[in-house]
């Protein structure tokens, strides 16, 4: 009977330590080259740029108008058509803002991380994945995000 108490508290101490192992494995740091954290820190988000007052007025408008929706469901929907129509034109820069505008944390978290998604794919606007990684509330999800940065192949 002592014997099976024993076998027991070691089979319980056993798995403690592997779940332990697991949790200290998966909260390391990332390390995100150097080259890519300057690239994304000499970019700002913004919505004065020239661009925004010819051909892209229009998505500018739209994200004007969604941010100022005062219904918390109605303004995350808007904003995610916004981030949509963004991405549709290859404007990372008003789709990570209007992402990071929406209210609900969970569907901000899935929108962040669908832009990184599609900005790890494309070359030109690879530096927008770290951007939009940034951004992401939750910190498993992010860590998951930077993970994909750093181990895409990037051409």
């Amino acid at each position: 009977m002592k014997l099976n108490r024993i076998a027991a508290l070691a089979t319980i101490i056993v798995a403690v330590i592997v779940v332990i192992q697991y949790f200290s494995s998966k909260n390391s740091p990332v390390e995100i080259p150097s080259l890519l954290k300057e690239q994304a820190n000499q970019i700002t988000l913004d919505t004065t740029k020239h661009i925004y007052k010819k051909e892209l007025s229009w998505l500018l408008t739209k994200y004007k108008a969604a941010k100022i929706i005062p219904y918390y469901e109605s303004k995350s929907v808007a904003l995610q058509n916004v981030v949509e129509q963004a991405l549709s034109v290859n404007d990372y820069n008003i789709a990570i803002l209007a992402a990071n505008d929406i209210p609900y944390t969970g569907k901000k978290r899935d929108v962040l991380f669908s832009i990184v998604k599609l900005a790890i794919n494309d070359s030109t606007n690879f530096v927008y994945a770290l951007i939009a990684a940034k951004r992401i509330p939750y910190s498993s999800t992010k860590r998951d995000a930077l993970n994909m940065i750093v181990n895409a192949n990037k051409e």
